[in-house]
């Protein structure tokens, strides 16, 4: 599923996103006490920018450059039907230096 990055902690966020992404967070919510297989993806903000294939996930990313191409989300979104290291996993995922299949081929970490 499609989140965003804060979505488990919206107090952290501008005031203006706070109401959003606390129903971010209780969709994370209802599906993680759900019987179904699953993986939630947060996302930090989105940009218009050609996707390199690099990423770089966490379960608490932090730092001033928390973008993300809009075609990198997609590509991982897609990777991540198929990672089992990623099932009953939310994780954090903003640009970075890793490819995209090699970030999600290991258990994820903070």
């Amino acid at each position: 599923m499609l989140s965003s990055i804060n979505a488990d902690r919206p107090e952290n966020s501008p005031e203006e996103l706070q109401e959003y992404l606390q129903v971010k967070a209780e969709a994370d919510e209802y599906l993680q006490e759900s019987d179904l297989t699953y993986t939630i993806v947060r996302p930090g903000p989105l940009t218009n920018e050609a996707g390199t294939g690099r990423i770089r996930t966490g379960t608490d990313l932090d730092g001033d450059d928390l973008d993300i191409p809009r075609e990198d989300v997609a590509r991982t979104l897609v990777t991540a039907l198929g990672a089992e290291s990623t099932h009953g996993e939310p994780f954090e995922l903003v640009a970075g230096d890793e490819a995209i299949e090699e970030a999600l081929r290991e258990p994820l970490e903070g």
